[in-house]
């Protein structure tokens, strides 16, 4: 666990973010490191529990970094449903540790995060600004052909 939970703090603190969401929180060990954590950085840390989210409020600014904390294992039926409102509208960066189970990567990669690790426990990532890798195909040299410009009318 502690290999796990180090890889988490430093992939959270990677961003070096201002203010954090913690859902989620039944491992009192993980969720106390990782605040401690997060809060020696200077971040401002505010938790939640998966019961919560639904009444988190829509106007308020989004958070630099949201954690969730098998939410998956010990969270609602909807844990799906509440990790996209948390990578929609409440976070912009979001990461997820959870029980190294096939069927939760499958879940998360459906759901847009890239898996940075699989054991001893699932760490999922999702980052607003580079969700979507960049296909080869969609770069100017690919849209314009300067060569035939003076050959063909269009």
């Amino acid at each position: 666990m502690t290999t796990a939970l180090d890889q988490l703090i430093s992939a959270a603190l990677e961003g070096r973010p201002r203010t954090a969401l913690l859902l989620g929180g039944q491992d009192q060990e993980a969720a106390q490191a990782l605040c401690e954590a997060l809060q020696a950085a200077g971040c401002k840390v505010r938790q939640l529990q998966a019961d919560q989210l639904q009444q988190a409020e829509r106007g308020t600014a989004q958070a630099d970094l949201a954690v969730s904390l098998n939410l998956m294992r010990d969270g609602p039926d909807n844990a799906d449903e509440a990790l996209a409102r948390l990578r929609d509208q409440l976070a912009r960066r979001v990461l997820v540790l959870e029980a190294p189970d096939p069927r939760n990567a499958e879940e998360l990669t459906a759901l847009g995060f890239n898996v940075l690790a699989r054991e001893p426990l699932l760490l999922a990532a999702f980052d607003l600004y580079d969700y979507k890798q960049r296909p080869d195909w969609l770069n100017p040299k690919h849209w314009s052909n300067p060569d035939l410009w003076d050959q063909f009318r269009w």
